[in-house]
C-alpha cells in the first residue's frame, strides 16, 4: 500500500444503478461543499466516464463529514407537524447540551422514500458514540446530572425514553470508520461492486433492502452478509438522486425509479438537467407521499401504482427533454427538425424502477423493471400531441372500477389497476390492444346497466389506440383501418336504428350483437357473426376486408372492429360534456 493511500479514493462505475446514483450522490454533495467554502482543508475531485476520484490530506474527514450533512438533508426528515411539537415541547426528542447547560428539542423524523428502505426507519443514532447515555450509566458516573434529565421531563411533562442524549441522533446508519484494508485489494468478494477487498463491512443490523438486492446485480450470492465499505458509503448517498412514490399515506407501498445512462458523465448531465424533484419544502408540506413533481400537463391527476407512476414520470422527463435540451419556454413546442435535433443531443436514457412491500415492520423489494426505451417512448409521445393525443384528457379516461367496488377501503387504487397495466404494455412498447377493447367494453357494460363511470374522452381514449397500435405495427395499416371504419359503420346503424328512440337508448339495444361478436373464438365464428350483424343493419362486408381475415388475424380485426363500434355507441349514452363534471 503506497504511503499516501489513505489521501485519495476512487469510487468506480458499476453495474449496479444504486451504486452509480450514490456516486453522483457523492459528486454533487463534493460540488455543494466547494461552492458554499464549506471545508477550511483543500480537497479536490474528478468525476469522469467511469469514475469519481477524490483527494485531501483529510481524506477521512471529508468522507464522514460529506456523509453526515448528506444524512441531515436526506434522512432526517419530519412533517410539519413533528416540527411544530417540537417548538411546542410536545410529543418531541430532547438532547441536553453540556456546554449551554440547556435541554434542547429537536423533532421526531422517519426515514422516507429510498432512505425508508436503506435503514427500515431503524431508531436513530448519535454520530457520536458517546452522544448519548441512559439512566443505569448515569446512576454510576454522573448523579448530578441524571437528577437534571429526571427533573426536566418531570417538568416538561414528556415521555423518558430509555436513551438520554447529549446530541441530536440521525436517521442515517452509523458509518464505520474507513481504514486501510477496506480499499486495499484483497480476496474478501464483494457481490454489489464486483470488486475484492481484504474486508468487508456486515450489513447484518443495516437493513433487510441489501440482502432483497439480487435483482440489481448478477455478483451477488445467497447467503451474502457483507459488502464492501465503498458500496456501503455509495448507497447510502443513492437517495440524493433517486425518485421515490407511495400510492397513500399508508405507506405499506414504495415505488422507487432511477435514473441510469451508459457513463458517470452522462447520468450526471441528465440528472442535472432534467431533474424533476420537489423542493423540500413541498415534500414537507405533502407530508413525504412523493418527491416527484410531475409535468403541468398531468399533475392535476393522482397516481397509486407502479407503472402508472413510471409512465406519469416518462412524460414529465419527455417533457423536461424538450425545454432543457431545446432551449425553449414553457409554451413553444418544437418542430420536427428541432425534435430530431434534441434527441441527438440526449443521452442514453433509461429508468430502472422497483417496489417494496411491507412485511411487518420491514419493507421489501419485490417487482424490479428495467425500462430502457425511454427514447423510442419519447417520439412516440411527440408523435402522438402533433397528432392531437392530449394526456391531461386521455390519462383520467384510463381510469375504471367496477361497481362492486366502489365501496371498498382500497377503492383509490382500484380504479387505477387498468390504467397501470396499459401504462406498463406501453412502457414495454407492446399492444394495448386487448386492454383497450376491454376498457371501452367495461364503459359500455356499465352504462347499458345506467352504472357511473367517471370521465372519460372516448375521442381521446380511440385517437390513442389508433395511433399507436399503428406505431407498434399491431397488424397492417390499411387492413387496421378497414377493420376500425367496419366497427363504426356498425356503430351508427346502431345508434339510429330506431327513429322513434333516442340515441343512447338505440346504442344500449346493440349490446346483445357486440357480445355475440366479442365471444366468437374461431375464424368461422367470428366471419358468421359478423354476416348476421351485418345483414341485421343493413350493411356489406368490404369484400377485400372479408378475403384478409384468417385464422392468425381475425381476433385482432376483431378487436379493432369492436372498439371502432364502441367509438361511437360510448359517446352516444355517456357524452363528454357529461363526463367533464366527474374529472
Amino acid at each position: 500500500m503506497r504511503k499516501n493511500s489513505m489521501k485519495e479514493i476512487q469510487f468506480k462505475r458499476t453495474g449496479h444503478t444504486l451504486l452509480n446514483n450514490g456516486i453522483l450522490g457523492v459528486y454533487t454533495y463534493l460540488q455543494k461543499a466547494k461552492r458554499e467554502s464549506r471545508f477550511e482543508f483543500f480537497f479536490g475531485f474528478d468525476l469522469t466516464e467511469h469514475q469519481l476520484e477524490i483527494n485531501s490530506e483529510n481524506l477521512i474527514e471529508l468522507l464522514d463529514e460529506l456523509y453526515y450533512w448528506m444524512g441531515v438533508d436526506m434522512y432526517n426528515t419530519y412533517t410539519l407537524k413533528q416540527e411544530e411539537d417540537a417548538d411546542k415541547l410536545q410529543d418531541c426528542n430532547i438532547f441536553y447540551s453540556r456546554e449551554q447547560d440547556k435541554f434542547i428539542p429537536f423533532p421526531r423524523m422517519n426515514t422516507y422514500g429510498l432512505t425508508h428502505l436503506l435503514t427500515n426507519n431503524a431508531q436513530g443514532v448519535t454520530r457520536n458514540e458517546d452522544g448519548w447515555t441512559n439512566s443505569q450509566k448515569l446512576s454510576k458516573s454522573n448523579l448530578e446530572e441524571l437528577e437534571k434529565f429526571d427533573m426536566f421531563f418531570e417538568k416538561s411533562g414528556l415521555k423518558k425514553m430509555s436513551k438520554l442524549y447529549y446530541e441530536p441522533y440521525t436517521k442515517i446508519t452509523r458509518l464505520p470508520k474507513l481504514k486501510n484494508v477496506y480499499i486495499e485489494t484483497g480476496d474478501k468478494h464483494c457481490y454489489l461492486t464486483g470488486e475484492s477487498f481484504k474486508e468487508l463491512v456486515d450489513i447484518t443490523n443495516i437493513s433487510p433492502f441489501f440482502s432483497g438486492l439480487q435483482n440489481f446485480n448478477s455478483h451477488m450470492f445467497a447467503g451474502d452478509k457483507k459488502i464492501s465499505w465503498k458500496a456501503r458509503y455509495l448507497s447510502m448517498f443513492s437517495p440524493v438522486h433517486a425518485f421515490y412514490h407511495y400510492p397513500n399515506k399508508l405507506r405499506e407501498t414504495i415505488y422507487i425509479y432511477l435514473i441510469s445512462s451508459d457513463n458517470l458523465t452522462h447520468q450526471y448531465e441528465l440528472l442535472s438537467k432534467i431533474d424533476l424533484t420537489k423542493s423540500r419544502l413541498e415534500i414537507k408540506n405533502q407530508e413525504f407521499v412523493s418527491n416527484i413533481k410531475f409535468s403541468d400537463e398531468i399533475v392535476k391527476d393522482t397516481y397509486t401504482e407502479q407503472f402508472e407512476v413510471a409512465l406519469s414520470l416518462a412524460y414529465s422527463l419527455y417533457k423536461k427533454v424538450i425545454k432543457k435540451y431545446g432551449n425553449l419556454t414553457e409554451e413553444q413546442v418544437p418542430d420536427d427538425d428541432l425534435f430530431g435535433t434534441i434527441m441527438t443531443k440526449l443521452p442514453p436514457l433509461a429508468l430502472e424502477t422497483f417496489q417494496a412491500n411491507a412485511h411487518g415492520k420491514t419493507m421489501l423489494p419485490t417487482i424490479y423493471e428495467n425500462l430502457n426505451r425511454l427514447t423510442p417512448l419519447f417520439k412516440l409521445f411527440y408523435d402522438l400531441e402533433k397528432k392531437g393525443v392530449i394526456f391531461n384528457r386521455l390519462l383520467p379516461s384510463l381510469k375504471i372500477i367496477k361497481p362492486a367496488e366502489r365501496n371498498a377501503k382500497n377503492k383509490f387504487r382500484l380504479e387505477r389497476i387498468a390504467r397501470d397495466y396499459i401504462a406498463s404494455e406501453i412502457l414495454e412498447n407492446k399492444s394495448i390492444l386487448s386492454s383497450m377493447e376491454d376498457l371501452l367494453f367495461r364503459c359500455f357494460n356499465y352504462l347499458c346497466s345506467n352504472e357511473h363511470i367517471g370521465y372519460k374522452d372516448y375521442r381521446q381514449l380511440f385517437l390513442f389506440t389508433e395511433l399507436y397500435e399503428s406505431k407498434i405495427n399491431t397488424m397492417d395499416e390499411t387492413l387496421q383501418s378497414a377493420a376500425i371504419n367496419l366497427g363504426k359503420q356498425i356503430g351508427i346503424k346502431m345508434r339510429h336504428q330506431d327513429a322513434s328512440q333516442s340515441e343512447a337508448a338505440n346504442a344500449k339495444k346493440g349490446r346483445g350483437d357486440l357480445i355475440s361478436l366479442r365471444k366468437a373464438r374461431t375464424h368461422k365464428q367470428f366471419l358468421d357473426e359478423l354476416i348476421r350483424v351485418d345483414f341485421k343493419y343493413g350493411l356489406s362486408i368490404n369484400e377485400e376486408l372479408a378475403n384478409k381475415i384468417n385464422d392468425q388475424n381475425y381476433y385482432t380485426i376483431k378487436q379493432f372492429l369492436i372498439i371502432g363500434a364502441l367509438n361511437i355507441l360510448n359517446p352516444a349514452i355517456h357524452p363528454f360534456k357529461q363526463t367533464e363534471k366527474t374529472v
